[in-house]
């Protein structure tokens, strides 16, 4: 994605490593039988690869992109995931393996980079079978029976991190994909006028305005904690039947304020149910509610939850679009963007006061 503080290019910060050298990579580090099958999956900027070894035990080789390989920081992410692990959860979290030198997580120089000043930071996860949630929860009969429990299972997750800081955290202090910041944003809206209809850029300067006049103002009544940060429907895993067993992809991960967690899911939930025929307002209602069963927010909180909601939408289609005009073969940049600016439309349509009616509305 992104570093703490600056926008570079996928190809910028991309580790440049083919198939064959990720083997010889983890084959160097990590003590394991032989490798039976490994390929690449689809990321932002790191670099992520499913490794199967015998007898049938399956790992995720995550290389991150030199800009965001900060060793500390890493360390903070594989420490937060040894923490869930350990509460026995009814769903899963990627554990780290350990290397061959004792360590959680490597640093380390690749000879087939061709920028070769600098290194990167190299986890072994373990790898969590199930589906993305955006594979099964199609169609416009999407269950918010589980919407519900998903917005409980999401605010016991929180309820584990609320107490949990390291100071490696302290890397993504300024990090342009945290909600909170959004105002950094605000540069990009202009640079991919060439990319989006002119009603859809007014819409999205619009939205903006409202973030930095609402939320700006208020941010020292919210809550502070560790987040996700990106739980959205291509990180949360779910069974065929569409029960939640598994949070992947850590790295986003910023201590921020509580009220992006459930406004980020949220929002990205509604925009792929609402891609896929559902009422986005329904199956918002129903995570939100489901999540304050289990967790109480402040009125401040409540009282600009929409408005974090609309931030995310902003920054996912806006961040989206630039990314994309920076490396136009990358069409994975493109999953969120245009959903999001089509979800920003529909709400635009309806008076702020009814939606959050219906958000707020208890099942």
């Amino acid at each position: 994605m992104a570093s703490s503080n600056t926008i570079q290019s996928e190809t910028a910060i991309r580790a440049d490593i083919p198939l064959t050298e990720a083997r010889r990579l983890f084959s160097d580090l990590y003590d394991m039988p032989n490798i039976i099958k490994m390929y690449e999956l689809p990321s932002y900027s790191d670099r992520n690869f499913y490794v199967c070894v015998e007898p049938n035990t399956e790992y995720v080789l995550k290389i991150m992109s030199k800009i965001d390989s900060n060793l500390p920081y890493m360390q903070a992410i594989a420490n937060l995931l040894l923490l869930v692990d350990s509460n026995n959860l009814p769903y899963k979290c990627s554990k780290p393996n350990i290397s061959k030198n004792g360590n959680t997580v490597e640093m380390v120089s690749l000879s087939t980079d061709a920028n070769s000043n600098g290194k990167h930071c190299v986890i072994l996860l373990t790898y969590l079978p199930g589906k993305l949630l955006k594979d099964v929860y199609t169609g416009n009969t999407i269950d918010l029976t589980l919407l519900y429990q998903c917005g409980k299972d999401l605010a016991q997750f929180l309820t584990i991190l609320k107490d949990y800081y390291d100071p490696g955290l302290e890397f993504r202090k300024g990090y342009i994909w945290d909600t909170v910041n959004l105002k950094m944003v605000g540069k990009y809206i202009p640079k991919i006028k060439d990319f989006i209809d002119p009603k859809d850029l007014e819409l999205l300067e619009k939205y903006y305005g409202y973030f930095i006049e609402k939320i700006e103002p208020n941010l020292d009544k919210f809550h502070k904690c560790t987040i996700h940060s990106d739980l959205n429907e291509m990180n949360l895993l779910v069974n065929s039947d569409g029960k939640l067993i598994g949070i992947i992809d850590f790295t986003d991960t910023v201590y921020s304020y509580r009220i992006f967690e459930l406004s980020n899911l949220t929002a990205y939930i509604m925009v792929h149910c609402y891609s896929e025929g559902s009422d986005p307002f329904q199956v918002g209602r129903h995570l939100i509610q489901g999540f304050l069963t289990k967790l109480q927010l402040s009125k401040s909180e409540l009282d600009n939850l929409f408005t974090a909601l609309t931030g995310r939408l902003i920054l996912s289609a806006v961040m989206g679009y630039y990314y994309h005009s920076q490396e136009p073969t990358n069409d994975y940049l493109l999953n969120t963007p245009k959903p999001a600016i089509n979800l920003l439309r529909h709400i635009s349509e309806h008076e702020h006061s009814a939606i959050e009616e219906i958000l707020f509305k208890p099942l």
